[in-house]
């Protein structure tokens, strides 16, 4: 017979693997574009916050998640010695969109993340952990093993980067419309 303590470990652990099984498994899927992998995984990254859940504090769950998330995932690369860069894919536009009222939002949302590919290995962990997965920068610090204040100076000279090529796109897109329409 379970105790009351074992049914509410038992209902916070399903209000927590509700909350971010997908995210979690997205995570997994966004870096090996391999869904059983994937799936795989998150399992192995759920067995062990089952196993660990008295010394995890609910405060820092999600971050807890995401680190051991990155742990399996380096543990893979190792064992199946896959080149542990970030590939191209990983930064495709999640969503996939293709509803025509958002097209330009899209294709916007294309263009960064084509960019974002360019930036160096841990900005672009960074920018993506912060802008897709919505974490804070104390969980991102966490989940890679980083100060808080190196991961919101790298994040920003990111963004700032990112911006900056943006915007000389805009500008030479500009004046490509306007030269086509002045001849």
């Amino acid at each position: 017979m379970k105790n009351k303590k074992d049914i509410g470990k038992e209902k916070d652990y399903s209000k927590v693997y509700r909350s971010y099984r997908c995210p979690i498994t997205f995570y997994l899927y966004s870096r090996l574009r391999q869904k059983d992998v994937a799936v795989d995984l998150a399992s192995q990254v759920f067995v062990k916050l089952w196993v660990n859940w008295d010394k995890i504090k609910i405060e820092t769950v999600k971050a807890w998640l995401y680190t051991v998330a990155r742990n399996v995932l380096i543990d893979y690369y190792r064992r199946y010695k896959y080149n542990l860069e970030i590939d191209d894919e990983y930064c495709e536009d999640p969503k996939g969109d293709k509803i025509e009222t958002n097209a330009q939002n899209n294709i916007r949302a294309l263009n960064i993340y084509k960019e974002i590919k360019n930036l160096k290995p841990k900005a672009k962990e960074v920018v993506l952990l912060r802008a897709r997965d919505n974490l804070m920068f104390k969980e991102i610090a966490i989940v890679m093993k980083l100060q808080e204040g190196s991961v919101k100076m790298l994040y920003y000279r990111s963004i700032k980067k990112l911006r900056k090529i943006m915007e000389s796109k805009v500008t030479k897109g500009a004046s490509k419309s306007y030269n086509k329409l002045s001849t």
